[in-house]
């Protein structure tokens, strides 16, 4: 029997959110970030900024086609590393402070 994907197991009820997320990009995504998340995405422009019209032809005639789903994964993932490297950079800072305090 294979193993389900997260999609399969999300889908089925299995996991929920943040869990399926973390599996999905690594990293651990707690309410709180996944409500900046969500603020984010309600106030973005789900179009993204507009091309000009030369633009917009030479990719369609390219065979780019406008994705709203894939515009919005990169939203998260914008979002979700954005957290991360808050995360890391407040650990960082703790990190630096109590060393220095063992030297002082």
């Amino acid at each position: 029997m294979s193993e389900a994907t997260t999609e399969s197991r999300y889908l089925r009820g299995d996991l929920n959110v943040e869990d399926a997320l973390r599996e999905v990009t690594g990293v651990d995504i707690g309410r709180d970030q996944l409500v900046q998340i969500l603020k984010s995405l309600h106030t973005a422009n789900p179009a993204g900024p507009a091309l000009s019209e030369h633009d917009a032809r030479v990719l369609t005639d390219a065979g780019f086609t406008a994705s709203p789903a894939a515009a919005t994964a990169a939203r998260v993932d914008r979002d979700i590393r954005m957290a991360n490297l808050v995360a890391t950079a407040a650990a960082s800072c703790a990190v630096a402070s109590l060393v220095a305090s063992w030297s002082g």
